[in-house]
């Protein structure tokens, strides 16, 4: 990238987390990769974000400055304020990300200048279901329905922007609300680690890892309920769970884990680190990654280049990151039984596992932050020419 580019810009960005924020996930992990690379190529970032317990107001990370105030609600008022205080004219661009919460509505105080970044819709507008929305499992009582119905209104205010989707999905929901195709552009997210040449060697018993947050929307309790229906045909399979989050739901999850019997069967890790990460993708037989829904899936591309395949509901995300048959599977959402059959006939058949294995290692190296940092830089080149 900086081989081809001597233009170089002033990027305000506005996300409502950062990289350091405990509650942290892919969204946060995608806007790091790519400003780290423009800070490293000669471009200016600045990183407008909420704080959190402990956290330094200002700090700079991997050469990406960033500045922190307020909480996750007050830091949409404090960008406007912000902006109109000490920043308006100052920056080529204004890049706003939205992930789970609110459209920033940069393009009524920052001008044509701007751009977003979305990573997924609260909801699939290709199939209205509250039910399936991430409204329904992350926020709580009233609001919950509230934001359901008024997402599509506010939602809509990207038809003034230019869009970053980071997967075909999240670009059919966008068009879904009346944008025009040409102004979202899909740029998928990257991966740090080199694909590995060969299948590695695994566990000695079936093992199944899922590895990411700790909470209701990413499926753990239907996890939970398909591996009692697998043990029963796979009686030593193995089931690790890496990640940190909600305790309350873990201790939810606990209970279900007594209920069925299952603890000799389950193994925490807790948060791992990258190369305790790696090291479990590449001795798991399969990653299973039992979503509502993700923008893309960063964790399905870094087990596929560990020789790892992935079994995940049919959901937004998901099904662009897997393809189905050929590097994993993907059943119907919320099919329980589906998802142990899958499982059971991933584990049991050799020949099966070890094709997926080898496409999933073969799809994953397409994909790198070199190449999500190339093609996210040339959008904004054009934005802060307009």
């Amino acid at each position: 990238m900086s081989e081809r580019n001597s233009n170089k810009i002033k990027l305000l960005v506005l996300s409502w987390r950062d990289i350091k924020n405990p509650l942290a996930g892919g969204a946060e992990r995608y806007i790091h990769e790519v400003c780290k690379r423009m800070v490293r190529d000669g471009h200016e970032v600045l990183f407008f974000t909420s704080s959190f317990q402990r956290a330094k107001g200002e700090e700079v990370i991997d050469g990406v400055n960033i500045i922190r105030r307020g909480n996750s609600i007050m830091i949409y008022i404090l960008a406007f304020m912000y902006y109109v205080l000490h920043w308006k004219g100052k920056f080529d661009c204004v890049l706003e990300v939205k992930d789970g919460g609110l459209p920033w509505f940069t393009r009524f105080y920052a001008g044509r200048h701007t751009i977003a970044l979305v990573h997924q819709t609260g909801r699939d507008f290709s199939h209205h279901s509250y039910m399936n929305s991430t409204w329904c499992y992350e926020v709580k009582g009233i609001l919950a329905p509230l934001m359901y119905l008024l997402e599509p209104f506010l939602l809509s205010v990207y038809k003034l922007t230019p869009v970053i989707a980071v997967s075909h999905s999240t670009k059919v929901s966008l068009l879904k609300l009346g944008l025009d195709p040409s102004t979202v552009a899909i740029v998928h997210g990257g991966l740090s680690l080199k694909p590995l040449e060969s299948i590695p060697k695994k566990e000695r018993d079936p093992t199944i890892i899922y590895l990411g947050r700790i909470k209701r929307s990413k499926g753990l309790f239907e996890l939970i309920v398909a591996l009692s229906h697998v043990r029963k045909n796979i009686q030593n399979v193995k089931l690790w769970i890496a990640g940190r989050g909600d305790s309350s739901y873990l201790i939810e999850l606990m209970r279900l884990i007594d209920k069925l019997g299952l603890a000799n069967s389950l193994e925490f890790f807790g948060y791992v680190d990258e190369k305790t990460k790696i090291n479990l993708l590449s001795r798991a037989h399969l990653l299973v990654f039992p979503s509502v829904m993700e923008g893309w899936g960063l964790t399905v591309i870094e087990a596929n280049a560990c020789g790892t395949p992935v079994i995940a509901f049919n959901v937004p995300g998901l099904r662009d990151s897997i393809i189905d048959g050929e590097t994993g599977l993907l059943v119907p959402y919320g099919d329980v039984k589906a998802l142990a059959n899958a499982i059971i006939k991933v584990l049991s058949e050799e020949e099966l596992r070890e094709k997926l294995s080898g496409n999933a290692i073969k799809w994953a190296e397409r994909f790198s932050w070199e190449k999500t940092a190339e093609e996210f830089e040339k959008i904004l080149e054009k934005v802060s020419s307009n």
